[in-house]
């Protein structure tokens, strides 16, 4: 939503020299036009908003560049080969429950919410599986292969073994299934945790 007084601010900054100067107290995130010069006008003559109510001027967020980090700036997954990537998602969907009688999903959790001694711990059981498995890998969808993972080493109803692969899929059924379970649950901290 277009907010007038914020781009007024920024607007008669920007027209009386003091631009890049901040308000005590004023948020480093602002909304501010990318075209034209004037302030927009409520409606009615001289509007240059169309019967839609759209100007067709572009609006961003700015932010400095000494603001911190805000989540949308956090790649968790920036560092994540697709198998691990996958794993995770995996393990947030088939396994991340309520502690509660019905196991309740808990939907709200992604990726970014798993601790990271968690995904490095996960980094670490994928490349070792990875190198256990070897060729038998070749061919596989990488994603798939993760998914796969964690599906297979929790005794779930999918995975490897009813992929079509054969002799290949057994294999590497039972490569998983030798990693053990894995627990993934939501600790006093709000981080999501796999053991």
């Amino acid at each position: 939503e277009y907010n007038e007084s914020v781009w007024s601010k920024n607007w008669a900054r920007k027209n009386e020299g003091e631009k890049g100067k901040k308000d005590k107290g004023a948020s480093s995130l602002r909304r501010v036009r990318t075209a034209g010069d004037e302030p927009p006008e409520e409606g009615g003559e001289g509007s240059s908003e169309d019967a839609s109510g759209d100007s067709g001027d572009e609006e961003k967020t700015v932010r400095n560049d000494d603001d911190p980090p805000i989540a949308s700036d956090i790649d968790p997954m920036k560092d994540l080969d697709a198998v691990v990537r996958d794993y995770l998602v995996a393990a947030l969907w088939a396994d991340l429950t309520a502690d509660d009688d019905q196991g309740t999903p808990l939907d709200n959790y992604g990726i970014i919410n798993i601790a990271p001694e968690s995904i490095e711990k996960a980094k670490k059981e994928v490349a070792d599986f990875e190198e256990k498995a070897g060729d038998l890998l070749d061919g596989l969808d990488d994603g798939q292969v993760g998914h796969d993972i964690w599906l297979s080493r929790n005794g779930h109803g999918a995975g490897f073994f009813d992929r079509g692969y054969g002799e290949k899929g057994d294999k590497l059924q039972d490569m998983a299934r030798d990693m053990g379970t894995a627990h993934i649950y939501v600790g006093d901290d709000g981080k999501v945790y796999i053991d």
